[in-house]
């Protein structure tokens, strides 16, 4: 069966610039021409279109009913934006250089002279372009009709031309040896001349060079005085500096940012053989730099779980105590003598290895290990994001589902938008998912630059910091990586004096601390350290109370 041809959009190469992806059809993927649109505002070439419409009735982006007759014109704007376009001509590659705006397009082709047309000569097959259609046919073509001349005429006008040309070799023989003999005196006078000036330049150069040198040895030596003078005043002024700030390491302080009390709980170790979860919550005290644990608020022990601070609470959410759960507890850390509750409402599924964050007495969750529905105890990974309502009716509902389903990963929020990076899906995944909250859409981002799994996450301005994790090898890592939320861009930062997975970590200031995971070996760590995002150096803070992986922690606020 013939297949019907139909008009598709313009070549992106034969524009003057680069057009935007917003002016390319979605079923061509060329640049608009003719171009409709849907009821929604979708646009297409005209011809793609009413094609797709022979077999469809819907439109491809949005699946809206549509038909030929429903079909609108697209708005003036984009007219207008394609029609003022600098094109190439049709016939471009035959030639023509002519660059025009698309609404003058049809009327330049019907007139360019480079127009293929076929020469009319019996026989001759040949395309040529029309401007060319006539010399072709009468001077070049192997068709073409030839006028016969008299032969006899044609053998004298031979003869005479033979003659003349005769006389004239022997003139420009004579010419020639004259032309030769004055040249040959002009350029022995012309190099005697030269010899001479050269003698007399070069000995002016010889003084020249030495007064020029002179002066350079001269000047250079002022030059290496005075850098040296200021060599030596910029050595002391660093030295003044590094002795500063080694002053501010040996006193054991990131930065006068760093205020916040830090409160972890919760994790994992190994004890012997067999993993023991930890049952005790402990805070860090920056004035005096001091871990201590709350003996009055013993926890059930949850590892892979996540938690955020809410009206004054410390709120733990899902994880695992042997079994994973849905419950959120909570615990005020503002009073020294408080205990673990009941938080008012409980999470949609049992989950670990998830994440969660608040966002307007909301509670936003996305992926982790789930248990599946029907009192089956099998679990599976999860692909969805949940919404959770903080106030009554502490109602949820799922938002989206995004391609990959993953657990161990890192999510943070941004300008109403969420942003899961990295984790596993049967594989350690460097890829990042946005969410848009406000047009419920996700999309695919730029790639961390490596696949990492099982690391601390936090949002600092515009960037999210990946800190440490398990590489697709399961090696710890103690790698940090800065990957910019608007541009997708990802910069190296100065790598930890630990390697860490499972680790934890909370902002404060602009401050980073990490704390606990398990190292290379697989061991346990109760080490905390921290990085000062303004002077970019790491330093170590006094150890928890505990070792602990796969915990949990917020920074509370000292007023």
């Amino acid at each position: 069966m013939a297949c019907s041809k139909y008009e598709l959009g313009y070549e992106d190469n034969r524009f003057e610039i680069v057009v935007s992806q917003r002016f390319h059809c979605p079923i061509c993927f060329l640049v608009l021409k003719d171009p409709v649109m849907c009821k929604n505002e979708h646009y297409y070439c005209s011809s793609c279109m009413k094609k797709h419409l022979e077999k469809s009735s819907s439109c491809p982006t949005c699946l809206e009913h549509l038909s030929v007759d429903t079909l609108k014109p697209a708005s003036r704007i984009v007219k207008d934006y394609i029609s003022e376009l600098n094109i190439h001509c049709d016939f471009h590659p035959r030639g023509c250089l002519e660059m025009v705006q698309v609404e003058n397009l049809k009327r330049h082709v019907a007139s360019c002279g480079f127009t293929p047309v076929q020469c009319s000569n019996d026989g001759c097959n040949v395309l040529v372009n029309v401007r060319d259609k006539l010399h072709h046919e009468t001077e070049v073509c192997d068709f073409r009709k030839l006028k016969c001349h008299d032969c006899g005429q044609l053998k004298n006008e031979v003869k005479e031309l033979k003659d003349k040309m005769l006389v004239r070799q022997d003139q420009i023989k004579n010419e020639m040896k004259s032309m030769k003999e004055a040249v040959k005196s002009e350029v022995k006078g012309e190099m005697d001349k030269m010899k001479k000036e050269m003698k007399i330049g070069i000995k002016r150069m010889k003084v020249e060079m030495m007064n020029e040198i002179k002066g350079m040895i001269e000047n250079e030596m002022k030059g290496m005085k005075r850098e040296m003078k200021d060599e030596i005043k910029q050595v002391a002024v660093n030295a003044m500096a590094g002795m500063k700030e080694l002053q501010v390491e040996m006193n054991g302080t990131c930065s006068s940012d760093a205020r916040e009390n830090i409160f972890v709980t919760g994790g994992c170790h190994v004890e012997g053989r067999r993993d023991v979860r930890n049952k005790s919550t402990e805070f860090f005290n920056w004035a005096d730099q001091t871990w201590t644990l709350l003996a009055s608020a013993p926890f059930e022990g949850r590892s892979h779980t996540c938690s955020f601070l809410y009206q004054g609470q410390m709120v733990v959410a899902g994880g695992s105590d042997g079994k994973r759960t849905n419950t959120l507890k909570c615990l005020n850390v503002a009073d020294p003598a408080a205990t673990w509750k009941d938080f008012a409402v409980n999470l949609p599924v049992k989950c670990g290895a998830h994440k969660v964050l608040i966002h307007d007495d909301r509670l936003f969750m996305s992926g982790g290990w789930v248990e599946s529905s029907g009192g089956v105890p099998e679990s599976q990974r999860s692909d969805a994001v949940y919404e959770v309502q903080l106030l009554p009716p502490y109602s949820s509902k799922i938002l989206t589902r995004f391609p990959q389903a993953r657990s161990h990963h890192g999510m943070e929020m941004f300008d109403q938008k969420l942003f899961i990076l990295g984790g596993y899906d049967g594989n350690v995944m460097a890829s990042v998912v946005q969410y848009d909250l406000i047009t419920n859409e996700c999309k695919e981002m730029s790639p961390l630059p490596y696949a990492v799994d099982e690391m601390a996450t936090v949002l600092w301005r515009i960037n999210v910091l990946v800190i440490g994790g398990e590489d697709e090898d399961n090696n710890a890592l103690s790698k940090v990586v800065m990957y910019d939320v608007i541009t997708g861009r990802s910069q190296m930062l100065p790598c930890m004096k630990h390697k860490r997975r499972g680790c934890t970590a909370v902002l404060t200031g602009n401050v980073v601390v990490v704390m606990g995971g398990k190292n290379e070996n697989a061991e346990d760590l109760k080490s905390v350290e921290c990085f000062d995002l303004e002077r970019q150096v790491w330093q170590d803070l006094p150890d928890m109370c505990k070792a602990r992986a796969f915990a949990t922690a917020v920074a509370k606020p000292n007023h």
